[in-house]
């Protein structure tokens, strides 16, 4: 039998995943970019962020966020954006994701998640209203300074419902 992975191995997997996770999301959420609308359909990346974090223990979230954040960064530079506006609109995310997760990880469990109501309830305020509103409003203040404004960041109703329904999909399991 082979030996055990170490705990920075496995570490460097979940941060090599996480940021391929994070790539692949933003690329099927961009494909999902409603052309007749000009607006966001659906965004992965923070629901797939939440899930990493939610699966890992709290002292792998750091290097976790931070190959997610570079994954994120990367994919939307990727697509032509600039890398100075992306690296300050993506920053709301890294940064307010690891404190939902907190909140959630905190919530004491009589049961497995998914049948464990109370839980399945705060998981929705947090991670599926507070969560995309919070980011939004925080992103919709920075996105000022960007020349990202008017072009990608349409309304900020459709950004926090396309943030709400990507983490709605993740549920705590």
């Amino acid at each position: 039998m082979g030996a055990q992975p170490t705990r920075d191995h496995r570490t460097a997997t979940w941060c090599a995943g996480t940021c391929a996770g994070v790539v692949a999301a933003q690329l099927v959420s961009s494909s999902l970019w409603s052309h007749q609308n000009g607006s966001h359909v659906i965004w992965f990346p923070g629901a797939v962020l939440l899930a990493v974090l939610l699966a890992n223990p709290r002292r792998t979230w750091f290097p976790l966020l931070a190959c997610g954040y570079a994954g994120l960064v990367g994919a939307l530079v990727a697509l032509g954006l600039p890398v100075a506006d992306i690296a300050l609109l993506a920053l709301p995310t890294v940064l307010l994701v690891p404190c939902a997760a907190w909140c959630i990880r905190r919530m004491p469990r009589r049961a497995h998640a998914l049948q464990d109501f109370r839980v399945l309830v705060i998981f929705v305020l947090l991670g599926v209203v507070a969560l995309p509103l919070v980011s939004i409003a925080v992103t919709a203040v920075l996105s000022l300074a960007t020349s990202l404004r008017g072009e990608l960041l349409t309304w900020w109703v459709n950004l926090a419902m396309a943030n709400a329904l990507g983490h709605a999909l993740f549920l705590p399991a």
